[in-house]
């Protein structure tokens, strides 16, 4: 009996330092297995920073690029109006008709089309092709108007012009810009005409055309 209890005590404690080393294993596995998730979510973490990083520079990179192509394109379009506007001042510089003889006069020589047009009082419009006038006041003292122009569905005010002063607008399509002329102006009401390249306006009667007898 007593070799049996001490066989008995020594299992008992080998057994209870087994358990113990079991547990202590298991604890450990736990915290090792933790750690390895841990460090794996911290490596996706860093890949997907640096994916973001890489993708923004990326991104940044060809924005600059498409930025840098539109400037070219709009200075280059900036300078083709330029140089469209330059070479109509150009062209007709001088080329002022004060009166309608002149104007027939002017239409025979120039290689451009003239349209006349009169707004008897303020706040009148009148279409002449694809353009609208509308008056908006006038001042017979400084001999100055102020005039609306509708031109592809865009308004552009012209304030405080004078008589005889050539204004210069853009239309879609046309190859140069149109110029108007007021070259008359009473107390309500203006008279003028529109130039524009050779048949812009092909199915509005020009100058020529309307008054054929001139």
């Amino acid at each position: 009996d007593e070799r049996f209890a001490q066989l008995k005590g020594q299992f008992d404690v080998k057994l209870g330092l087994t358990q113990s080393e079991l547990a202590r294993a298991r604890t450990l596995a736990t915290q090792i297995q933790a750690q390895q998730k841990a460090a794996v979510a911290n490596l996706n973490n860093e890949l997907s920073k640096k994916a973001s990083t890489e993708d923004v520079s990326k991104a940044s990179a060809d924005a600059d690029t498409k930025i840098g192509a539109l400037s070219t394109d709009l200075a280059g379009t900036k300078k083709d109006l330029t140089d469209a506007l330059t070479g109509t001042k150009g062209e007709l510089s001088g080329a002022i008709a004060r009166t309608h003889d002149e104007l027939v006069e002017l239409a025979h020589k120039s290689d451009r089309d003239y349209f006349e047009f009169t707004l008897p009082r303020r706040g009148a419009r009148q279409k002449v092709g694809s353009v609208m006038l509308i008056l908006r006041k006038t001042n017979p003292k400084k001999n100055q108007f102020t005039l609306g122009i509708v031109s592809d569905d865009q308004t552009t005010e012209r304030k405080d012009k004078s008589v005889n002063e050539p204004l210069y607008f853009l239309a879609r399509g046309a190859s140069s810009p149109l110029e108007l002329v007021v070259n008359k102006l009473a107390k309500e009401s203006i008279s003028g005409y529109i130039s524009t390249p050779k048949g812009f306006f092909a199915s509005v009667p020009n100058v020529l055309q309307a008054r054929p007898e001139s």
